[in-house]
């Protein structure tokens, strides 16, 4: 049997400094990127897997809404086997806080980039 995942990008309602920098330096409508898992159980609510508040971790469907503004979200078909690995690390991950390095990673790749050199960040 199918299964989906949805990968969405969103912006908080409230403005948020990091999230007007995000969209400004990258010129986009949207400052985080998640991972949505419907729930087919009516007793358990569908999840959004996101970065905040220093940290990877889940909301339900409903509170990320009320929280976020989804910009666009693409829908990936794939095997239940699949999605479960996949649902399956994102619950091991939850809590891990996400790598300031990482970012300041991508903002020294930019502004290389910017100025024709292209730096090597990433093994």
């Amino acid at each position: 049997m199918e299964r989906s995942i949805f990968i969405g990008f969103s912006t908080p309602k409230k403005r948020k400094l990091a999230s007007e920098i995000i969209k400004w330096w990258t010129g986009s409508a949207y400052s985080h990127v998640f991972i949505r898992f419907e729930s087919l159980n009516p007793k358990i609510p569908s999840s959004v897997y996101h970065a905040a508040a220093g940290m990877v971790h889940f909301l339900s469907k409903e509170r990320f809404g009320s929280l976020n503004t989804v910009i666009k979200e693409y829908e990936i078909q794939m095997s239940q086997e699949l999605r479960s690995e996949i649902l399956g690390s994102c619950i091991s991950l939850a809590g891990e806080p996400y790598g300031f390095c990482e970012l300041a990673k991508i903002l020294y790749t930019d502004v290389m980039f910017f100025f024709g050199k292209h730096p090597k960040t990433y093994d």
